[in-house]
């Protein structure tokens, strides 16, 4: 009996060992693996400082234009949350991986150093987030005649030349965009938010009005960072040019501002366009949205009581 009992305990000892080793060859062939993995992470944190470091250049221009005041505040935020969603995650991510892989011991002590950093970052962070808002909590606008001119003897003569200008892209690589806007020369331009109304008026004078939308922390704010923005309109020559975009000035500030044109024509009035041009027949909501392109720049157009119509024979 003790002879059979003592070769079962040293075949089950054999057994037990020879488990042992496979479940300690299987560990080190994962952890190998796992060393891959981490090797791969942290390349992956690398490449993603790397974006946060482009993504940063990128921001931090146009923190002047977009952030609250003062404008230390907005370049505190930014690095607030850059801590908060990215820098702070990635260092924890990193020492967890290191420890899981390499066997080091956890750091309570720097776990709670970087809870109590993250907490800070997330309220500077939020804060900032709310001082922004708060500039754009209130709206306001103004309105003004551009141009008024008496053409009534002039109807039957040489077409008015309507020419829109574009924001030409023609300029060194470093100027930044984001969205529709684009930070050239300490200057913020935004492009795509001028409308262009063609309308039939109710004089014998062509009337050129602008009206510019803005927001701001109160009436008075909104209404002065409407009142900011640069854009040129001038007739001269029977030609009335203007822009499709506007700028906004070093040490103005961008609250979604936006503008409308509004181009009164006597009824008769014949006109052409130079360039592209988007517009629409009217002031209505439902009004028609229509694009004219540089090929379509022969072509002569008269408003109507309608609106404006093209002459499908006539051109210059």
């Amino acid at each position: 009996m003790h002879y059979q009992k003592g070769i079962f305990t040293t075949l089950l000892g054999r057994v037990v060992k020879v488990i042992a080793s496979a479940i300690s060859f299987i560990l080190f062939i994962l952890k190998r693996f796992f060393k891959i993995i981490a090797l791969i992470v942290i390349g992956a944190i690398v490449i993603g400082i790397v974006v946060l470091i482009v993504a940063t250049l990128i921001t931090v221009p146009y923190i002047p234009f977009v952030g609250p005041d003062p404008v230390v505040t907005g370049y505190i935020g930014l690095f607030a949350g850059l801590m908060c969603f990215l820098l702070i995650p990635l260092t924890l991510i990193t020492k967890s991986t290191f420890s899981w892989v390499w066997g080091h011991g956890r750091d309570i002590k720097l776990h709670r150093t970087l809870l109590g950093l993250w907490i800070v970052c997330l309220m500077l962070f939020v804060s900032t987030l709310a001082f922004t808002a708060r500039n754009f909590s209130s709206s306001g606008n103004f309105k003004e005649v551009i141009v008024q001119d008496a053409i009534e003897a002039e109807l039957g003569d040489e077409p008015i030349t309507i020419k829109v200008n574009e924001f030409s892209h023609d300029e060194p690589f470093m100027k930044t965009v984001f969205g529709n806007l684009i930070l050239t020369e300490g200057q913020l331009i935004r492009l795509r938010h001028t409308k262009i109304n063609i309308n039939k008026g109710h004089t014998d004078s062509i009337k050129v009005s602008r009206e510019v939308y803005s927001q701001g922390n109160s009436r008075y704010n909104a209404k002065k960072n409407a009142n900011h923005i640069v854009s040129p309109i001038t007739y001269v020559g029977r030609t009335l040019e203007l822009d499709n975009y506007f700028t906004i000035p070093e040490k103005g500030k961008y609250r979604g501002q936006t503008q409308k044109i509004d181009i009164d024509l006597p009824i008769g009035t014949r006109i052409r366009f130079e360039g592209h041009i988007s517009y629409y027949n009217g002031r209505t909501h439902t009004s028609r949205r229509y694009n004219i392109s540089e090929t379509d720049n022969h072509q002569i157009w008269t408003m109507t009581e309608e609106g404006l119509q093209k002459l499908s024979e006539e051109t210059i």
